[in-house]
């Protein structure tokens, strides 16, 4: 009995142990050469039993028995298998199969392949882009993206720049894309503090992304239909940009060091009159030249500018752990004597794996910035006088800069002297932002997955603006002024996100996520302006409790803008032909009306793998057909919009007041953009050529605008609305890219791009009382020149029609109203052109031979006309010749000297252009058998070295931004803005 009870329990045992044996878990990495890869298939040979790796490359898989064949697979990669053999951690790399179809793409809260991408996605890697100094990211991919406008509001370090996609959409509303820096989104209303209007106009905030080192980037990518932004809902109507910085990778530990040194000069600036041309056109009017210089005011504020960066890194891991430390400084020289941007940055990123299974991963990403801008006095709206480029381009040549005492030659008040200006102004901004976030994520089983973060994006600004009495403008000779700007804003973003992947067999695979977002945004700032200052001690500043009269202190605190939002996405793929991707997300915000506070954004998305059915040719190795449709809001505008606001302010009789600035509207709801999108991916010759052919069209509805509240309001009362009628952006982008050459010795790219854009405004109803918007400034300003009405693009041209002058030498214009009388009254203005270009174009040559390498980037934009404000308010203005400089093309001997300069046609000009954005020169130092060091490279870049275009101001890609009293910013509109630099930098980075 006992006998037999003992070999039934060792039976047992064994029954028990084999079992055991036989159903084990196994876990791992999948990795290429660079590192993990998410979204690898793992796959039991002749079963269902699968998954996925997660975004780390990790995989786990249960009931494992020993013999069983695992299938290793990525798109992109040749597959791999491997025999279980009860070994309890199986780590794969596989090798690249063929390139074009490997990239990983990163879309919103997840990523996807090349194949697998259902959206109109754009990716832009390091090594594409643009070489050189760069003091914004926005900068790096300027002519990369098809559909994608990137342009500065002017040439000054660190200015602030426009970024479309698609074109133009909203008049009102901001048309900004949204930018999410390693999974935080930022706010668009955190700008650096813009300069107060000290005499001589304001000038614009800085640039938002400037916090960020380009040098930290690995990777920008732009989501352009509503299928790709749709997963963010009201925040993601003008596109999102996706920002990814480097991370640490496993192996060995890697310490990166660069350093640039750069020289920039003037690259153009307006022909106007010598010093000898003006004397003899002044003597040939019967004048008296001023004196006998020869004095040209842009090259006397102007320099050679020298700048500096230093960049190091150190980046270790291991299979539990990585991180990556960078710090970073740059001093860059603007080419106007005063100005430039001196930056400091830290980055840090770090992430660690618990347990044994790596069930649960902890990551942090943080980045550090303070930055300090130096100003000259140039504003975007100054008068008659001008600001310092104003006064630089108008300062009569024959006129000296300086008394025969040494001296400021200051004559008069509304003629001030360039180089007096730069010495008397003293102006500048100091600026630190934080954004980080810490996420955890719980692999709860093999297929469900919880994620957490926590972002935060922290922004203190302080501008410090002083003009001295010493200097002779209008209204300021022995008076003075200085204020002081600060603001603070602070942002905060919690996200939860579920994620389900199962593979359900050899063809079909999904992938479910769902999630919660609140992001809670605050934004306040104060001002104080102080007038009359009996001596300069310096900075004035510094000073502000000497000033004879009392301070001017003003301040506000934004209303609540917070937001709510509930969001999934499903994506099933059957046999690798079929991908279909379905987003909803659901948006509370604060900000809208009490009755419309939630927006509702669906989208789909279906991909065709084409060149996987079986009637397909082997000549495909990609022929994707994408259908996409999809809704997505626009919250960019002010928070409060809905609410009554007051403005509190102290005046200079130290009484307080306020008043009422906005008027309460609570059905004030979301501006709605639609998308529909179908594009064809393709790529042949075992894909050393690929490309993307789409058509694209979107609508934007209830377009939020700004007007001047019904009556009885009193005047200066404001409300936002919901204008009925629509805003159609169409067009097709075209991108592509030809491996000409590849092999050990020799390699040469093309890469290019194409954008046919089209835009239009429908049914607002406005009529014979559309918007008049465009503002102009300087002499004969104030003139809006651009208006918004049905059948036209947002922000055409609606001017008289210059025809020449008459035989006394006066303005004539054409009779448009048929009264037989030309005028430049509203009667007599029609629509003359459109700011926004028809026709995009970006270029990227790239050759290799042995260790050299060429990189050439060219953009270019067509069918689009620029205002030349510059040339109708001072240049081309015959009345102030010969008092003041005036463009060589002015003639003066046959104009009047009493002939008005109105805004026309004749200042309306083709923006046309071509520019070489970069060339650049790269040396590979071949290291030999060294082991201390890794790689030594140097590069040698020329940035904006040509541009091919009629224009003749100061640049056709600058855009002076002004506001019209209702708000609406000017686009195409050029004014005084500081002047573009071409630039030559030497760089050598190295690797240890």
């Amino acid at each position: 009995m006992k006998k037999q009870l003992l070999t039934k329990l060792l039976l047992l045992s064994f029954l028990l142990c084999g079992s055991m044996a036989m159903a084990q878990s196994v876990s791992g990495t999948v990795s290429d050469t660079t590192g993990p890869l998410p979204g690898a298939s793992v796959l039991v040979k002749g079963t269902d039993k699968g998954t996925q790796t997660n975004f780390d490359g990790q995989f786990t898989l249960d009931n494992m028995t020993n013999g069983d064949v695992i299938v290793f697979s990525y798109v992109g990669y040749k597959a791999q298998e491997i025999t279980y053999t009860g070994q309890p951690t199986i780590d794969v790399t596989l090798e690249s199969d063929t390139d074009a179809l490997k990239e990983v793409v990163i879309i919103g809260y997840g990523s996807t392949t090349v194949r697998d991408a259902t959206g109109a996605v754009a990716t832009v890697k390091a090594e594409e882009f643009n070489r050189g100094i760069f003091t914004s990211p926005n900068e790096l991919i300027q002519g990369n993206v098809t559909g994608v406008q990137v342009t500065q509001a002017s040439g000054e370090p660190g200015a602030s720049s426009s970024i479309r996609i698609r074109g133009i959409g909203s008049p009102r509303a901001g048309n900004d894309p949204l930018i999410v820096v390693d999974g935080v989104a930022l706010n668009n209303a955190i700008q650096g503090a813009g300069g107060e209007d000290l005499g001589f106009g304001t000038s614009t905030p800085r640039n938002p992304l400037s916090f960020i080192n380009p040098n930290d980037i690995e990777t920008l990518t732009v989501l352009k239909d509503a299928s790709a932004t749709a997963i963010y809902g009201s925040r993601a109507s003008n596109g999102v940009i996706l920002v990814t910085t480097k991370k640490g990778k496993s192996g060995k530990p890697r310490l990166d060091f660069s350093t640039s040194f750069a020289v920039a000069t003037l690259r153009n600036a307006p022909d106007v009159l010598t010093g000898s041309e003006h004397a003899a056109l002044t003597n040939q009017i019967g004048g008296t030249p001023a004196g006998n210089a020869d004095i040209n005011g842009i090259d006397e504020i102007t320099r050679t500018a020298i700048s500096q960066t230093y960049d190091a890194s150190f980046a270790a891991g291991n299979d539990k752990s990585n991180y990556r430390l960078s710090l970073g400084m740059q001093n860059l020289e603007g080419i106007v004597d005063g100005t430039g941007q001196d930056r400091y940055t830290a980055n840090f990123s770090g992430k660690l794996r618990f347990f044994e299974d790596d069930k649960l991963t902890v990551s942090t990403n943080i980045q550090v910035s303070g930055i300090n801008d130096q100003f000259q006095a140039i504003s975007n709206n100054a008068g008659f006088e001008g600001s310092l480029i104003g006064a630089a381009l108008q300062w009569n040549p024959t006129r000296p800069l300086f008394n025969p005492d040494g001296s400021y030659n200051q004559f008069s008040d509304t003629e001030p002297n360039p180089v007096a200006f730069q010495d008397f102004y003293n102006d500048n901004a100091e600026t630190t932002r934080i954004v980080g976030n810490l996420t955890a994520e719980y692999k709860i089983t093999n297929d469900l997955s919880y994620k957490m973060l926590f972002g935060v994006d922290r922004f203190l600004s302080t501008r410090r603006s002083s003009l001295s009495p010493d200097f002779n403008l209008q209204g300021n000779f022995g008076i003075g002024v200085a204020s002081v700007v600060n603001l603070e804003a602070f942002s905060k973003t919690f996200t939860h996100t579920l994620n389900y992947t199962k593979q359900f067999s050899d063809k079909i695979n999904f992938n479910a996520l769902l999630g919660y977002e609140a992001v809670l945004n605050r934004r306040s700032g104060s001002t104080i302006v102080a007038r009359g200052f009996d001596s300069d001690p310096g900075n004035l500043t510094d000073f502000l409790a000497f000033a004879t009269q009392r301070p001017t202190i003003s301040s506000f605190d934004d209303p609540t803008d917070d937001l709510q939002s509930f969001f999934t996405r499903a994506e099933i793929g059957y046999d690798g032909k079929y991908i279909l991707t379905v987003n909803f997300r659901v948006d509370g915000a604060s900000k809208f009306g009490e009755n419309n506070r939630y927006g509702y954004y669906p989208s789909a998305a279906f991909a065709w793998n084409i060149d996987q059915e079986d009637f397909m040719p082997d000549s495909f190795d990609l022929l994707k057909l994408r259908l996409g449709y999809g809704q997505v809001g626009n919250s960019n505008f002010p928070a409060g919009a809905s609410l009554e606001q007051f403005n509190f302010f102290v005046g200079t009789d130290g009484n307080s007041a306020s008043q009422q600035f906005n008027a309460f509207n609570p059905n004030l709801q979301w501006e709605v953009v639609t998308n529909y999108n179908v594009g064809v991916d393709f790529g042949i010759l075992d894909n050393k050529l690929t490309g993307t052919v789409e058509y694209f069209h979107r609508e934007t509805q209830d377009l939020l605008f700004q007007v001047a509240a019904p009556a009885p309001a009193p005047d200066g009362l404001f409300s936002w609305t919901n204008l009925p009628g629509k805003v159609i952006n169409n067009g097709v982008e075209l991108s592509l890219n030809y491996q000409v050459i590849d092999n050990e010795d020799w390699s040469f790219d093309v890469t290019t791009n194409m954008s046919f854009l089209n835009n239009d405004v429908r049914d607002t109803g406005f009529g014979p009382n559309a918007v008049l918007i465009g503002a102009t400034n300087g002499q004969g300003g104030g003139v809006p020149v651009q208006r918004i009405a049905d059948g036209q693009p947002l922000f055409a041209y609606y001017l008289p029609i210059f025809t020449g002058y008459d035989a006394n030498g006066l303005p004539t214009y054409q009779d448009i109203n048929g009264d037989g009388n030309g005028t430049t009254d509203l009667v007599d203005r029609t629509f003359v052109g459109d700011p926004n270009p028809d026709f995009l174009i970006g270029l990227r040559l790239a050759g290799r031979y042995k260790n050299w390498d060429l990189t050439a980037n060219l953009n270019g934009a067509y069918g689009h006309e620029i205002f030349n404000n510059t040339d109708s308010a001072l240049l081309g203005v015959r009345s102030a010749f010969p008092s003041r400089n005036v463009s060589a093309d002015l003639d003066v001997l046959n104009i009047d000297a009493g002939a008005t300069n109105a805004a026309s046609t004749q200042f309306l000009e083709s923006g046309d252009f071509l520019r070489l954005t970069s060339l650049s020169l790269g040396y590979n130092v071949d290291l030999g058998e060294t082991e201390w060091i890794n790689s030594l490279r140097f590069t040698l870049t020329g940035q904006n070295l040509f541009v091919i275009t009629p224009y003749s101001g100061f640049d056709p890609e600058v855009n002076t931004v002004q506001t019209s009293p209702e708000g609406v910013p000017s686009f195409g509109i050029e004014y005084t803005p500081y002047p573009s630099a071409s630039t030559f930098s030497l760089g050598i980075n190295a690797s240890f």
